[in-house]
């Protein structure tokens, strides 16, 4: 037989549907029914939820000996930056006790907003490109034909500089965000495609892999499909809109957009100021964090929004009651960037008041406007009963303090 293996996450494995109702299973239909091979298709799937990059890349290696595949199709979600749990040899995964995340940074990283302007999130999403740039040039010595297909999510400015950046040389297609949302989402709290967008995303992806393989084209792509998703690819069809793509446009403009979105996404959602018991503020926690006290356990990220003449940083953190032993904590607090960063180590007292304020310059290459990855990383922690496992201090919030004045 033919096979191909497609490697993703919850979105190719088909989270909230049957295995038969998931995209990669209606495109073996397709295949076989359009393809004009003179031999049978297997479409196999490596997927599951709470994959990122890394576990998928494992997962394809490890399936490699036994399936062969002779062509891949990599489908990547817009949040593979994201740390998930670590990565065993087969692409499973485990949790890991006190070990950084597979992309460097100290503790695990979950950003809650779409693309924002941050060092990290920039750093981390061309680790993402890169380690599957690595797996096309490995498939490309073994004569393997790949596709990527961006079906979770992804605006086309971001797709088209991952692309050209990491220098990944296969085609493309992107599924438009419109038929990812609403009327297109599973009754599961997750808010995955129903069975019309699996039927949607497979007679999306047929025709640009056939054209990149060399199969036929399928006479008609909505024979069998359901009523929504016919509509839709009539829509689609009838807007003269580019779902496919042989390389990245040349057109620099797509570059201003991925810029523009960015920084829309930043200043609506990362404020200047961080406050733990501000319920608007916690979407700006990337790292581990208890919100009902404001505790965190060996270290966390929380972004907050670079101001214009911002020069430093105000950290209030507090001791937990029931550790006196932990006290006085060494504590580090930093600001990566580009440059290298800036970063202060503190000293949480055991004496004196509980609530305790530190200043951390800021690194001058971080713009106005951009989004600040402020780490707070105590250097122990002791244990405990409550959601976090391990518990150090409070970090009660962060505000930008500008000028020589301070205020």
């Amino acid at each position: 037989p033919f096979r191909l293996l497609v490697v993703g996450y919850w979105w190719a494995y088909g989270l909230g549907v049957t295995r038969r109702v998931a995209y990669p299973a209606r495109l073996a239909a397709l295949i076989n029914d359009h393809a004009g091979l003179d031999r049978p298709i297997e479409v196999h799937t490596v997927a599951l939820p709470g994959y990122n990059v890394f576990n998928q890349m494992a997962a394809l290696w490890f399936a490699w000996p036994s399936l062969r595949p002779d062509a891949v199709v990599f489908a990547p979600s817009s949040n593979d930056h994201h740390t998930a749990l670590d990565v065993l040899p087969n692409g499973a995964s485990f949790r890991p006790d006190g070990v950084p995340d597979r992309f460097g940074d100290p503790h695990g990283l979950i950003f809650r907003v779409p693309r924002i302007d941050s060092h990290r999130v920039d750093a981390r999403v061309a680790q993402m490109f890169a380690a599957l740039r690595a797996s096309e040039a490995r498939l490309e010595m073994h004569g393997v034909p790949t596709f990527f297909f961006y079906v979770a999510r992804w605006r086309p400015p971001f797709v088209h500089a991952g692309m050209r950046d990491a220098g990944l040389r296969s085609p493309y297609a992107i599924v438009p965000v419109r038929y990812t949302l609403g009327a297109w989402l599973n009754d599961s709290r997750w808010g995955h495609g129903n069975a019309d967008a699996h039927a949607l995303y497979a007679r999306l992806l047929y025709p640009a892999l056939a054209n990149h393989l060399g199969w036929q084209q399928a006479d008609d792509r909505v024979e069998g499909a359901p009523a929504r998703a016919a509509a839709a690819l009539a829509e689609i069809a009838a807007s003269d809109e580019t779902l496919a793509f042989a390389a990245p446009p040349d057109d620099a403009q797509w570059r201003v957009a991925a810029a523009t979105l960015r920084q829309r996404h930043t200043q609506r959602d990362i404020a200047p100021r961080f406050d733990h018991d501000d319920p608007a503020h916690l979407d700006q926690v990337a790292g581990p964090f208890d919100a009902t006290q404001g505790a965190i356990g060996a270290g966390t990220t929380v972004l907050v929004r670079r101001a214009r003449a911002a020069t430093a940083l105000e950290i209030t953190l507090a001791r937990l009651d029931g550790f006196p032993t932990l006290y006085p904590l060494p504590v580090r607090l930093a600001v990566p960037s580009a440059a290298g960063g800036t970063r202060v180590d503190v000293v949480l007292r055991a004496d004196g008041p509980d609530v305790q304020r530190f200043v951390l310059p800021l690194p001058d290459d971080v713009p106005a406007g951009h989004a600040l990855d402020v780490r707070v990383l105590p250097a122990r922690t002791a244990g405990s009963l409550a959601p976090l496992t391990q518990r150090s201090l409070r970090l009660l919030g962060i505000r930008l303090l500008h000028g020589e004045s301070g205020d």
